[in-house]
């Protein structure tokens, strides 16, 4: 049985077969074989047919890539066009929301700026809410996102500087206030202190004083307020607010006739807690007030009324003599303090506040007198 080839098996080798040569006949051309131009022009269209299709794929892929360009062209005018309208909208806004923002710090009559002490106090976090409140309201009203978030970096910016001038002036106010406040705590306490002093209560002295050291406090407190460091100055203000404290204790007794309990008080001042110019005018005024208090003790003790004997005759004639010796009186009381002033034994302040207060207790007298002898006439 005839083996066929396995031509898969590379040990089996094909045999060319020979044939034979063509015979043909008289005006019959021999076969002529074409098969290798056949090849030769199919591999050249071939090979032109791979040539059109790369020129093809390569005109495709320059279309393709001029469609990505005018795309991309298209897209990049697009994005430009939406950029202008973002920017033109957000001009828009940013202008009306400085406008707003200027006048919620500037405006005469609703400004923040304006407003002053408790007002600017109490208006602070207010400002601040509204200006929030207007920038939220504006950023809802945006159309997308990129307007949203550039509108957020806008505003954050603004805020930043409507905030620094917010605060600055709610500082400025809140010192303005601690140091109104401060102060009328200084004045409150002097006003204690002083009817401390006026009172009989025997722990006066403790209460009077706690209301010193306050004092005291609250001037170094206003020195840090005011921005004082130099320790003079400091000490300087402490002691103006001392010497109107030891001021109002000494007039008020002074006004209230209370002279010796003046001098009592001046004489226990500390030294150091008063100024050379307040502690002289101080000693200067008790002692005057001493001294007419002493003029006036003096007078009326030298004007005692007469206790003469019983005197007969008319409610008139009484009357009239008692007059003249009672002038009598006055006259022998003012020589005496004259005296003792020119022999020295009476201080000069106190002898004459004692004769001025003779002369005022005569004329006194004398309009009593002129009363009494018209009580007098009407009884005849």
């Amino acid at each position: 049985m005839p083996r066929v080839p396995n031509l898969f098996v590379p040990s089996e080798q094909l045999r060319p077969v020979q044939l034979p040569a063509f015979q043909g006949g008289p005006g019959v051309q021999p076969f002529i074989d074409t098969q290798s131009q056949q090849i030769e022009k199919l591999g050249a269209g071939m090979e032109r047919l791979g040539e059109g299709a790369m020129t093809y794929a390569g005109t495709m892929r320059a279309v393709e890539k001029l469609q990505a360009q005018e795309a991309q062209r298209r897209a990049q005018e697009q994005a430009r066009l939406q950029d202008r309208v973002d920017d033109a909208k957000l001009k828009q806004e940013d202008a009306s929301f400085a406008e707003f923002a200027s006048s919620l710090l500037r405006d005469p009559k609703t400004g923040y700026l304006p407003k002053q002490g408790q007002n600017a106090l109490d208006s602070y976090q207010s400002t601040l809410d509204a200006f929030d409140k207007r920038s939220k309201e504006i950023e809802d009203s945006l159309q997308n996102d990129v307007q949203r978030t550039t509108w957020r970096n806008i505003s954050t910016k603004r805020r930043t500087a409507f905030a620094t001038d917010v605060d600055g002036h709610y500082s400025q106010e809140a010192k303005k206030a601690d140091i109104s406040a401060t102060e009328a705590h200084i004045i409150s306490n002097r006003n204690d202190a002083v009817l401390a002093q006026q009172s009989s209560d025997p722990n006066k002295q403790s209460r009077f004083s706690g209301f010193r050291q306050t004092i005291i406090d609250n001037a170094h407190h206003l020195s840090d307020l005011k921005g004082i460091a130099d320790p003079d100055l400091r000490k300087n203000n402490v002691l103006e607010e001392l010497d109107r404290l030891h001021f109002d204790v000494v007039n008020g007794l002074l006004h209230m006739d209370r002279p010796k309990d003046a001098k009592e008080y001046f004489d226990k001042i500390p030294d150091g807690d008063v100024s050379a110019n307040m502690k002289s005018g101080l000693s200067n005024a008790v002692s005057k007030a001493n001294a007419r208090d002493d003029g006036i003790k003096l007078a009326v003790d030298a004007m005692k009324p007469l206790q003469g004997p019983q005197r007969a005759g008319s409610f008139a004639d009484i009357a009239i003599q008692e007059r003249s010796d009672r002038l009598q009186q006055f006259e022998d009381v003012k020589a005496s303090f004259y005296k003792q002033i020119s022999d020295g034994t009476l201080e000069p302040t106190t002898g004459m506040n004692a004769i001025r207060q003779v002369e005022s207790m005569q004329e006194q007298e004398q309009r009593a007198y002129v009363l009494k002898a018209k009580i007098g006439r009407a009884h005849v």
